[in-house]
């Protein structure tokens, strides 16, 4: 379970990688001048900043999930009373902090691009 949301939470975190990504390039080729890129990358910017605000709600209800579901599982394994070998959640977390944090940096890292373009079309 824990292992399998885990996953989960890495393959939204490519998804959201590769949309911002895509993104980030459809505004960094934009012809300037144009008066449809006067709307255009005020707009795009917008919506990548609307998308990583999503991507970290995501994020947290992911790690969140994670975390419910390791804890439930060391529950079951202590009342189980199961052999050392077989015990594999108590001995320490699916995902740390570091991890964590890094998930984090890239979806702020990526706000802030969108925020330096929204700046830069004003």
């Amino acid at each position: 379970m824990a292992t399998a949301e885990g996953e989960a939470i890495w393959s939204r975190a490519n998804a959201y990688l590769l949309a911002n990504s895509i993104l980030v390039a459809a505004i960094v080729l934009t012809p300037e001048r144009q008066t449809t890129s006067l709307f255009l990358v005020p707009g795009m910017a917008t919506a990548g900043i609307v998308l990583s605000v999503i991507w970290g709600l995501s994020t947290e209800r992911g790690f969140r999930q994670q975390r419910r579901f390791v804890a439930l599982a060391r529950e079951i394994e202590e009342r189980a009373s199961l052999p050392a070998q077989v015990t594999v959640l108590m001995r320490g977390a699916i995902i740390g902090p570091t991890q964590r944090a890094l998930s984090y940096t890239l979806i702020v890292l990526f706000a802030s691009i969108y925020g330096a373009f929204l700046l830069a079309s004003a």
